[in-house]
């Protein structure tokens, strides 16, 4: 009978041995975080201890003899290996575990911008999530970030300096605990201005500064057509700032947009956080004086700038191409066509892009020369500028005439008829506010100058007829008609006067025939 129980004992034994447990298939884990893990396999019988890279698998839950599971949360390094699986029924491990644990790697499922920080969701990351840093490249800067103390797995936060562009980004993940660096490319913001000042300037250099966001290290900024290239960026921790002087010349618009340093468009936000275009403005220029100096007018101003060609100058209904403007930002000079086509001109000043601010001035007819009058009448001429369409009197005894002269196209001469006489006679050239000549219209610019008439005729002297108008000015008082060449004509030359001796003559003669 004992006999019969010793063998018993030893068919169990030999039996057991014979009846290892083997391992088909494990289940991945997460790094540092307590994970069931399937074991799949035979003979899993009893009270089963599991070891995964040597450290314990428990608590064990057997669901049948060809699976089980265990929690499991130990940190086995490096974490991108390859780790055996050991489960031990009564004292006899089991085969074909070799290798088959392994952690899912972690996986990012979402990037976000987060109050000027990158933020990451990590998928199967760790729950110790202090040794992450990201490297940070804009394709010309780059930057090597540590995890904010804020973050909590599965999210992380990276603050990102302003020297990093905004736009496109090549983001590079590094994992610890021996995990693969995880590689992406992605925009998460754009860069950003959030105010520039001032946007109203004068037309003198001014500095401008636009302050944002990710400009990076250096920008460029565009006003109307003009770029102004390789700003610096300062960056204050908070804020990023470039400056830059404005020109003393008006833009071709009133735009403003800049880039960052990869060339990247910059956004502007407003107040609400709305994207808006960015405009500017100059202060108008002023206008404190205009002076008329022979030909030229002087205008006095302030911030009118070099720009001349921003000027125009109206005169009727027509604005001059060929104009000669010179000066400074103080002065402006501008050389007149010596023709006006009215007596008043209008300047227009132009602030670029501003409203338009204007002065008038009623043109002074310039006179250089008169000539000599004609003893026994005929014309004078009057030689100078802006005298096209000038009002000519003259003035005797404080009676003032009328007349009708001709000028010539180029406003330089006129004839005019005068009646014979001597002395020295006034004479009032006038230009009216749109040359109208109505006495009830005091706008009126008059220079005033004499002529004289010889006392005896010269040698040369002959009557001359009044010549005929070749172009008539407004209508002004009918001019006091002056004499005809009839009225003035000299006595003929070819009159005989009666000598004493023919008188004898005739006086004998008269006698005889008695």
């Amino acid at each position: 009978m004992k006999f019969l129980l010793v063998l018993i004992i030893l068919y169990n034994i030999l039996n057991s041995a014979h009846s290892a447990p083997t391992i088909t298939a494990v289940s991945n884990g997460k790094f540092g975080v307590p994970t069931y893990i399937t074991i799949t396999g035979t003979g899993f019988t009893g009270t089963p201890v599991v070891t995964i890279g040597g450290q314990t698998c428990d608590p064990v839950i057997v669901a049948n003899t060809a699976s089980l599971q265990c929690q499991f949360s130990a940190q086995l390094a490096p974490g991108n290996s390859n780790f055996d699986v050991i489960v031990k029924v009564g004292g006899v491990p089991s085969t074909g575990g070799n290798g088959l644990f392994k952690y899912t790697p972690p996986t990012l499922s979402t990037i976000f911008p987060n109050n000027g920080r990158i933020g990451m969701i990590l998928v199967d990351g760790p729950s110790n999530i202090s040794g992450y840093k990201l490297n940070v490249n804009d394709s010309i800067n780059s930057a090597m970030l540590s995890v904010t103390a804020d973050s909590v797995s599965p999210t992380i936060y990276f603050l990102v300096p302003n020297t990093i562009a905004g736009g496109l980004l090549n983001l590079e993940l590094i994992q610890p605990f021996g995990f693969s660096t995880i590689v992406t490319s992605k925009s998460v913001f754009s860069p950003t201005i959030t105010s520039i000042t001032p946007l109203a300037f004068d037309l003198t250099p001014t500095n401008v500064t636009v302050t944002g966001k990710y400009f990076g290290t250096t920008a460029s900024v565009t006003m109307g057509s003009h770029i102004y290239t390789g700003l610096t960026v300062q960056d204050d921790g908070t804020n990023c700032h470039v400056i830059f002087t404005t020109r003393s010349v008006y833009e071709s618009s009133n735009t403003i947009t800049a880039k960052a340093s990869t060339g990247v468009d910059m956004i502007y936000l407003d107040n609400q956080g709305n994207q808006q275009p960015i405009t500017f403005t100059y202060n108008p220029p002023t206008i404190t004086s205009t002076k008329q100096v022979n030909d030229s007018v002087e205008i006095s101003t302030t911030n009118t700038g070099t720009d001349f060609t921003q000027i125009s100058l109206t005169m009727g209904t027509s604005s001059p191409t060929n104009l000669v403007i010179t000066g400074t930002n103080e002065k402006i000079v501008i050389t007149l066509p010596h023709a006006l086509p009215e007596g008043e001109i209008q300047f227009n000043l132009k602030a670029g892009i501003s409203n338009v601010v204007t002065s008038t001035l009623l043109v002074t007819p310039v006179i250089n020369s008169v000539t000599q009058a004609p003893h026994n009448g005929g014309s004078i001429t009057i030689s100078g500028i802006f005298l096209n369409n000038a009002h000519v009197s003259i003035v005797v005894d404080q009676n003032t005439t009328d007349i009708v002269c001709a000028p010539d196209s180029n406003g330089e001469s006129i004839i005019c008829p005068v009646e014979a006489g001597s002395g020295t006679i006034n004479l009032v050239v006038t230009n009216y506010k749109n040359f109208a000549s109505d006495p009830t219209i005091k706008t009126e610019a008059t220079t005033s100058t004499t002529y004289t008439i010889p006392d005896t005729p010269t040698p040369t002297d002959t009557a001359t007829p009044s010549p005929t108008p070749t172009e008539t000015a407004t209508p002004s008082p009918t001019p006091k008609p002056t004499s005809t060449p009839e009225e003035t004509e000299a006595p003929s030359s070819a009159t005989t006067l009666i000598s004493p001796l023919s008188l004898i003559v005739i006086f004998i003669s008269f006698v005889l025939l008695i």
